[in-house]
């Protein structure tokens, strides 16, 4: 790294000057714990670097809300500003000078000196100025455990210089969002919307601002209890007192309305009020004043809390805490205690301090989009619950709608392949989750093989019986609890019930645990969740990570997963895919295009409203009867079906048949061209595999079936009669599969609009089977059909063309020929194809085409997400429009480098992996061309396709990246294998460590590092010579010795030796060879064992 660009003690990253760098965007995480409030914040390496804040979503943005291009120029003038006037103590009031820290004037003073350090729990910026001594330190971070939002910061000023100084002082913001603002009346009513603004609470000198009413044109008048606050303290060496606070920024900017300075504050000694301040209509400011005096070497710091509260109540007993001595730097270190924490699952101590530290940080930002598990136990099946996910949306995403939940528990929207993907190893870290996720998307499967896009957390509905009430009865008198049955009679969040047994009481987080350990069996949890805005042909197939995952800790329970728990179900939604027929548009001068082709059904949708409770899940009697409930091998017997039928004209690819494309979103326009996907072919050959395989292992007798919707069982018998036709040579063409396919496939969804009857047919183990394998052959068909042999490549995407087709109706077509065209190389594709392909030839050839094509990067040494797009019509979508290098146009985006190098990892290219490791891993790049620091993910990198140099190898979109899952994936790949526990031929499991390292990771001298351990409390281990360390499922740590300093892979490796356990008394065990046998491999699944030494040779 270059000296302005730094990995520092603590993990911290520090960039000097930091003004003056590349621009970028950030945040802090914004987390407030399980019983806190949580807030986004957003900052750029600019000004005093905080651009915008809020609660929620952009509705309640506290400071307002802008994308990073406009963050950049206004956060100078709009953010957090201080403004100081100095002079000598005793000097007359005319040798004052005033300061601005962290503001440039006309030319950049080579006297003063900034830095920015950036770390996972907080942000701090540093300014020092040589020429007058003063020093301003400014550190941010969101305040955990209360029950208001709140933005803490904490301004230092040092005095370097030799004399004492007399010092005014005004530190905060311009401008302050009132609550019961939205973004309309912020873009478009700002003016308007200041009379109903109002300021109160000053005499606490905290003001609490807010809109009157409800400023919504309607009849109906709301009033508005809660409001935005600001309060400033000066902190003394044994208390801490409440600063006055200006709220009226004419009072301090006068005619300076752009803010720039304020003339007011500046103008005279002793700063008053020149007029009265008006504390409604007009935006308010909020700036604490203070006055003293700064003797040599000294320092005065200033804490601020700026942030939103339910009610002026809840905010002064809040504030009367945070009076106390004390109290800001006990949130602080709790705040770093609570980030910390989260990211202890990947502890990791290697050579590489960089390495180490950008794995704790992916891991926390893989949690900011799929959340992290909560485990209660006390029942006797542990109650889990996730929190603190929320969807990507910052000042580089100003597209998204996000939602950071503001409660207890919080939780946030996501859309479904994001916090599935991330979710993925879940298990991994935390066993006890069990096949909670595969349950949770694979419930979220229609019946059509669609999923809908938005996932929105977790709702609990109690159920009443004599058993559930005498769990009540423990926690509550009687009347209390008629009460509480009350509010439990409705569907619930937890966050929710917490904050409402507050309010009837005294209730403590202890005391709330325990009510839920005894009441979780009662609880029957409903995934929330809506269509959004399509259905996305790629989502389904994430789920078979989760699968592969969860096997990987539990091999035994194949059985129990797929045939045994029969609690499975189907999400019902409104929205429908059209037929071909409706769906398929003759454009004069164009030709055919498939536009429009989901509609809302609004029958379905009345029918789903009816329904009292858990409305989303497919019921018996056509809609009107049960929920119905199946297996797991039953739903994806019906996803295979729907997908097998959903092979384009050509047999190549699956097709993009409602509004939206695959994984590559920005070919938006692929699917109005008919377009497919071969990825989706090779994914749903893998699930044919793992299903073939699944049932082999389960070794049915012949006897053996699975029950299936009736509606089900004859499509699949259907597809079953068509799949042997045409691979005994009958209806080989592509099309006429294609033609009776997507009829079958129509005449299913007709049959099941509504729901399905509940009838169930059953089909025997040993035909399904069959049907797998002869999918798996057709699919197969086309595969080598796709394959480009003189590329060596696989295409990605395709466009196909109808080149006849006759009227249908008043409008519809039906097409009676198709021509496919392949779309440029994409990565994509290899990637899909790597995951399937057995034959290390043929893997091996794969990655000698891409660094051959131009998908690679000889400049930076990294791999382009496509080729050249020029060739391609502009209607594929947004990716043709953009300059080659910039977004998805031949960027490097790193989620699909992620994926392409775990796929050469998987297939065993070590020597492969771990050269381009070294070049395209974050943690490796040149910090200085990377432009940010390098603990942190990018979406994408500027590519050397890109016109201006000067950015190549520079990082876009902060952090919420789906690479955080894959570099997991690829750290566990790394430190334990595959398939850590394994299941033996006497059904007994094992545990293997088969780690996959490179020489120059293992530690060069003895290390001692820290980490938070799930109590909260820091943990410091010492790491000895020629070692690496990481914890294995999150709470074992393991060692691995390497003596030797050689590579765990290749010809000449070193491979493990022997084991060495270590029990909770302190009590040793030792295993020659690699593998741990039952029972001791169960005592370190189930947590009995903190400590395995591992010895190399």
């Amino acid at each position: 790294m270059t000296s302005d660009y730094q990995l520092i003690s603590d993990g911290k990253f520090l960039i000097k000057n930091y003004g003056q760098k590349k621009p970028f965007s950030n945040f802090l995480p914004g987390i407030a714990g399980l019983y806190g409030t949580p807030m986004w914040v957003f900052y750029v390496n600019r000004g005093q670097a905080v651009a915008s804040f809020g609660t929620r979503n952009k509705d309640n943005a506290i400071l307002e809300f802008f994308p990073a291009n406009k963050a950049y120029q206004m956060v100078t003038n709009q953010g957090f500003r201080t403004f100081l006037k100095t002079k000598p103590a005793g000097a007359s009031a005319e040798r004052y000078e005033f300061h601005e820290p962290f503001r440039d004037g006309a030319e950049i003073s080579p006297s003063i000196h900034r830095s920015m350090e950036i770390s996972s729990h907080e942000l701090t910026i540093q300014e020092r100025d040589h020429s007058s001594g003063l020093e301003t330190l400014v550190t941010y971070f969101t305040i955990p455990g209360e029950p208001i939002a709140a933005l803490a910061r904490i301004v230092t000023l040092n005095n370097h210089s030799s004399q004492a100084l007399d010092v005014e002082m005004l530190d905060g913001l311009p401008q302050v969002n009132p609550y019961g603002m939205n973004e309309f009346f912020i873009k478009h009513m700002s003016r308007t919307i200041e009379a109903w603004m109002v300021v109160e609470n000053l005499e606490k000198k905290a003001p609490f601002l807010k809109l009157k009413v409800d400023a919504t044109d309607r009849p109906e008048v709301t009033m508005i209890e809660g409001g935005n606050f600001y309060a400033a303290f000066v902190q003394g060496s044994s208390r801490t007192e409440a600063l006055e606070v200006w709220t009226d920024p004419a009072v301090l900017f006068g005619s300076a309305l752009d803010f720039s300075v304020p003339r007011h504050f500046f103008k005279k000694a002793d700063f008053k009020a020149p007029f009265k301040p008006l504390n409604e209509s007009k935006t308010p400011c909020t700036f604490g004043g203070a006055h003293f005096k700064l003797s040599p070497g000294r320092s005065k710091t200033i804490c601020s809390l700026v942030g939103h509260a339910r009610s002026v109540e809840s905010l002064n007993r809040v504030l009367s805490r945070a009076k106390r001595a004390g109290y800001f730097e006990a949130k602080r270190q709790e705040n770093r205690n609570l980030i910390e924490g989260l990211k202890t699952p990947v502890f990791t101590v290697s050579a590489s301090n960089t390495f180490d530290a950008y794995a704790g940080q992916t891991y926390l930002d893989n949690i900011l989009r799929g959340g992290t598990p909560v485990c209660l136990t006390g029942s006797k099946e542990p109650f889990v619950h996730y929190v603190y996910a929320r969807k990507h949306g910052d000042l580089e995403r100003d597209y998204n709608r996000f939602l950071v939940e503001d409660s207890y528990f919080a939780q946030g929207d996501g859309n479904y392949r994001d916090v599935n993907q991330n979710r993925r190893h879940d298990v991994w870290f935390e066993p006890r989750v069990g096949d909670g996720n595969i349950k949770t998307f694979l419930n979220l499967i229609q019946l059509d093989g669609f999923n809908p896009l938005v996932v929105k957390g977790t709702d609990h509905h109690f159920r009443r019986t004599l058993a559930s009430k005498k769990a009540l009865s423990r926690f509550f008198a009687p009347k209390a609890r008629v009460l509480a049955e009350t509010y439990l009679s409705k569907p619930f969040k937890l966050g929710e019930f917490y904050r409402w047994l507050g309010s009837q009481g005294d209730w403590t987080p202890g005391r709330f645990e325990k009510l839920l350990s005894q009441i979780s069996p009662y609880l029957v949890r409903e995934e929330k969740a809506e269509y959004g805005e399509g259905f996305w042909v790629d989502h389904w197939t994430y789920n078979l990570d989760l699968l592969e995952s969860y096997l990987a800790i539990f091999p035994e329970n194949l059985r129990k997963l797929l045939i045994e728990k029969h609690d499975y179900v189907f999400f019902d939604d409104a929205h429908r895919v059209r037929p071909r027929e409706e769906k398929y548009q003759a454009l004069p001068g164009v030709g055919v295009r498939q536009y429009k082709a989901v509609f809302h059904d609004r029958e379905k949708a009345k029918l789903i409203e009816s329904r009292e409770k858990e409305k989303n899940w497919v019921r018996t009697r056509h809609g009107k009867g049960e929920i119905y409930r199946t297996t797991l091998l039953s739903k994806l017997l019906c996803l295979f079906t729907n997908k097998i039928a959903s092979l384009d004209p050509q047999g190549v690819g699956i097709e993009m048949e409602a509004d939206k494309p695959s994984w590559y979103d920005a070919l938006n326009g692929l699917p109005g061209l008919l377009g497919s996907s071969i990825c989706e072919t090779f994914e749903l050959k893998r699930l044919a595999v793992f299903l073939v395989q699944s049932l082999e292992n389960l070794a049915p007798n012949p006897e053996d079936a699975v029950s299936l919707p009736e509606e089900v069982f004859e499509f699949l018998v259907q597809m079953e009669g068509l799949l042997s036709r045409s691979l005994r040579g009958r209806g080989e063409s592509g099309f006429d599969f294609w033609k009776e396919a997507s009829s079958f496939k129509e005449k299913y969804r007709r049959a099941t609009i509504l729901g399905i009857s509940g009838t169930e047919r059953k089909i025997t183990l040993l035909r399904v089977r069959t049907f797998l394998e002869h999918a798996r052959e057709k699919i197969d068909i086309g595969l080598t059909k796709a394959h480009d042999t003189k590329s060596g490549l696989y295409p990605t995407y395709f466009v196909n063309e109808v080149t006849r087709h006759q009227t249908s109706g008043a409008s519809g077509v039906r097409p009676l020929a198709f021509r496919q065209k392949a779309l440029p190389i994409f990565l994509e594709g290899v990637v899909h194809a790597m995951k399937v392909e057995k034959d290390p030839s043929r893997r091996k050839a794969l990655y000698q085409a891409v660094r051959k094509s131009s998908l690679y990067d000889e400049k930076l040494g990294m791999y382009k997400v496509c080729g050249p797009l020029q060739e391609a019509s502009m209607e594929v979508g947004r990716a043709r429009v953009f300059t080659p290098g910039w977004l998805e146009n031949e960027s490097i985006w790193l989620h699909m480098e992620y994926k392409y190098l775990l796929e050469v990892l998987r297939a065993g290219m070590h020597e492969e992996f771990f050269q381009d490791m070294r070049k395209a891993l974050v943690p490796f790049q040149p910090a200085e061309r990377y432009g940010r620091s390098v603990m942190e993910n990018s979406s994408f990198i500027v590519s050397s396709m890109f016109p201006d140099a000067s950015l190549h190898g520079a990082g876009f979109v902060a952090r919420l990246s789906g690479s955080t899952a894959e570099f997991i994936h690829l750290w566990l790949l790394m430190n334990v294998g595959k398939h850590p526990f394994v299941l033996g031929p006497d059904g007994k499991v094992s545990l293997r460590f088969e780690p996959r390292l490179p020489a120059f990771l293992f530690t060069e001298h003895e290390t001692i590092r820290v980490y938070v351990d799930r109590k909260g409390e820091s943990q410091a281990v010492i790491i000895p010579k020629d070692s690496l360390a990481f914890l294995f499922l999150g709470k074992t740590l393991v060692v691995y010795s390497n003596r030797k300093k050689l590579d765990t892979f290749g010809k000449t490796r070193a491979s493990v030796r022997s084991t060495a356990l270590y029990d909770t008394r302190g009590r040793r065990m030792e295993f020659k060879g690699d593998t741990i046998p039952s029972p001791y491999s169960l005592r370190v699944r189930d947590e009995f064992v903190p400590r395995i030494d591992i010895e190399l040779g």
